[in-house]
């Protein structure tokens, strides 16, 4: 899990907004959810292929202002569910949902990139 924080508090309805457009624009369904601490978004890319696979990955994306500044906490959904799958499906499909497992590792980090840059954007 990667925690972002912003040096000072800002909109999160509007830091929501930015990250669902960065998202929508890359073809993940989002839900956004109010909760107490602040605002959840789930982010994925499903398919029949992609569950056969066990390759459904999902982005789980918390945003809230703490301690006077915001930060956005983001992890992957359902890994634990599919990790075990991995395993077995890597011999079936010779380790094709694994290479997706991997990808899902890059766009993570290239959405932690994108929250940096609107957070210090402000």
């Amino acid at each position: 899990m990667a925690v972002i924080a912003a040096s000072k508090r800002l909109d999160i309805a509007r830091v929501a907004r930015q990250i669902e457009a960065w998202l929508d624009e890359r073809g993940f369904a989002t839900e956004r959810h109010d909760a107490e601490y602040g605002l959840l978004l789930k982010a994925g890319k499903t398919s029949a292929l992609r569950t056969v696979m066990a390759a459904d990955r999902a982005l789980v994306i918390r945003i809230s202002n703490e301690t006077g500044v915001t930060q956005v906490h983001v992890r992957q959904g359902s890994w634990t569910k599919n990790l075990a799958s991995n395993a077995g499906w890597a011999l079936a499909t010779g380790g094709t949902n694994l290479a997706i497992s991997g990808w899902s590792f890059v766009i993570q980090f290239q959405f932690e990139k994108y929250v940096r840059k609107i957070l210090r954007e402000g």
